[in-house]
């Protein structure tokens, strides 16, 4: 008898092509829900922490604070004397600067928007350093995939480092999320090769990057090369 059964075809280009893009559609099912959970428990666990911590006891958020109401309320960058409670109270404001400036104008915008509390201001720092968590998920897949991604994110979600700043009102909150944003914007810079030949670009990324450091945090100009 003959054979009449054809021969298995083999693979084509247009094939290969079809399945990736299969593969990739299957990905997006699942990642962007996966994705959505993960900073629905990071904004909740922040929250939580936050309002477990009313009442800041350091003396950084106490500073921090004072300062931002003072640029607030037309006063400049400056603070009241040192052990004055009230810095508007007995002593006029003195020029500070023991601090970099961006934290403390984040805290002016909350308290233009009504929002002057401590509370209030550690519950609004919660739900912007999710923010944080967000850019870390979009460094790991642009690094290594959607798998990286979910894992960087869930770190970022729930280690104690990453949630602990913004409920006492420290200055890393915004760090926090300012670094993420550096990584994600060095990575997108080195994708394209012809970014590195164009000194105007990488003078503007390098400005990004000691700027973002220096006006969240001083200490971490160290790190710099």
């Amino acid at each position: 008898m003959n054979d009449t059964s054809s021969p298995p075809r083999a693979p084509t280009m247009g094939s290969a092509t079809d399945c990736d893009h299969h593969r990739a559609g299957q990905t997006r099912s699942w990642f962007l829900p996966v994705c959505v959970a993960i900073l629905v428990v990071a904004a909740t666990v922040r929250l939580g922490f936050a309002l477990a911590f009313t009442t800041p006891t350091a003396a950084d958020p106490v500073i921090w604070r004072d300062v931002a109401e003072n640029l607030a309320r037309g006063a400049g960058y400056s603070y009241g004397w040192p052990g004055d409670p009230t810095p508007f109270g007995n002593h006029p404001p003195e020029p500070f600067g023991h601090f970099p400036p961006l934290f403390a104008l984040v805290l002016a915008g909350l308290d233009v928007v009504g929002l002057r509390s401590a509370p209030e201001q550690q519950a609004a720092l919660a739900i912007i350093s999710t923010v944080g968590v967000l850019v870390m998920v979009l460094v790991g897949r642009r690094l290594g995939g959607s798998s990286v991604a979910l894992v960087a994110g869930s770190i970022a979600a729930i280690h104690p480092l990453w949630l602990q700043p913004a409920g006492i009102g420290m200055s890393e909150s915004i760090f926090l999320v300012v670094i993420p944003a550096v990584l994600l914007s060095a990575v997108r810079f080195l994708d394209d090769p012809t970014t590195l030949h164009a000194p105007s670009k990488m003078a503007i990324l390098a400005w990004i990057i000691e700027g973002s450091y220096s006006y969240t945090f001083a200490p971490a100009l160290s790190s710099l090369p």
